[in-house]
């Protein structure tokens, strides 16, 4: 039985691709059970290459070839290859914990049929020093729908942080938008929306690698301002699908993750020091679809904390302005 398809797209990743593939690859999980499809978008650096000839190595990678579809549409085309009743996503400059991997596919995943399985995951630097990637409490080994789980806590757009069952994609016709950034979050949000049954393992499998020196954290003006435009383009595009919901219950869980995507990109416009105008506009757009001033909602008192602050254009252009200072630096850190 082939049990999980790793879709890793794959963008001048020459310098990572050995290490992601050798994590999945050293476990001792017997070939047969899970399947690599590498999909190259383009790469500019000798990626295709070293994936081609890893292809002759490796027998369960299969490497396919997109042009310029961007991440989502490079998951696009590995989920049309993928045979395995479950699909992970896999970043190309992240790597898995074996010892997890070949303990989920010979011992664990073979006891699920859940539509959508979540497991652990840890954030690493360059010096392999590990944290926590969010402080969110998973509700562990607790089977739920996704629309219970998305009124408790929204579901993070980490594409890596779960399974998915791939009938139940295909049943649904879930695909991700193509030359976008953000598709994940879209993709997350419509998934948790439709599945009938998720459930958490407390098994650590993924480690996502950060590094602030990367060229994509070091990109300039006309990069930054165009993932802000896609960011909206997909909350944009939740709105309209949340207005298709007939079930309320559905509808207020997407509406908190909807909220809390509004909040990020808030907060990235402080962070990023965008310009002012550029803050007005985007807080303008939020306006006209009703999500600036954030909505009263009653999540938590932090929810409740922020909306305050950032009631108004003014109060963001404040943050933004005084972000730097010492005193109003320190709590800055903790808001934004």
């Amino acid at each position: 039985m082939l049990e999980i398809s790793i879709i890793i797209p794959v963008y001048n990743a020459e310098s990572y691709i050995e290490r992601c593939l050798q994590s999945i690859i050293s476990s001792s999980v017997p070939e047969g059970s899970y399947e690599i499809i590498a999909v190259d978008d383009s790469s500019s650096d000798r990626s295709l290459e070293l994936l081609q000839k890893m292809e002759g190595q490796i027998p369960q990678l299969h490497v396919y070839h997109r042009r310029k579809a961007g991440p989502g549409g490079a998951r696009n085309l590995g989920m049309n290859y993928a045979k395995g009743r479950y699909i992970m996503f896999v970043d190309a400059d992240d790597y898995i914990n074996t010892a997890s991997f070949s303990h989920l596919l010979s011992l664990l995943i073979s006891q699920y049929d859940q539509d959508i399985v979540g497991f652990d995951y840890l954030k690493v630097d360059l010096e392999g020093n590990e944290k926590p990637y969010s402080n969110q409490l998973l509700p562990y080994c607790r089977e739920m729908s996704g629309a219970e789980y998305m009124n408790m806590q929204q579901p993070l757009g980490i594409l890596w942080g779960y399974f998915f069952n791939r009938r139940f994609v295909l049943k649904n016709n879930l695909k991700f938008q193509e030359k976008i950034a953000h598709s994940d979050e879209d993709f997350v949000s419509r998934a948790f929306c439709v599945a009938e049954t998720v459930t958490f393992l407390p098994v650590l499998l993924y480690y996502y690698c950060y590094n602030s020196e990367s060229v994509i954290n070091k990109q300039g003006k006309e990069y930054e301002e165009k993932r802000f435009y896609d960011n909206m383009k997909v909350i944009d595009g939740l709105c309209i699908y949340r207005q298709e919901l007939s079930d309320s219950f559905v509808g207020s869980g997407l509406d908190r993750k909807i909220d809390y995507l509004v909040i990020s990109v808030i907060r990235l416009l402080v962070r990023k020091r965008m310009d002012d105008e550029f803050i007005k506009m985007c807080l303008s757009f939020f306006t006209e679809i009703n999500l600036y001033p954030l909505p009263y909602r009653r999540y938590d008192w932090k929810y409740s904390f922020f909306r305050v602050l950032t009631y108004t254009p003014k109060r963001i252009l404040w943050w933004k302005r005084y972000i730097d200072t010492p005193v109003i630096g320190k709590i800055a850190e903790k808001i934004f």
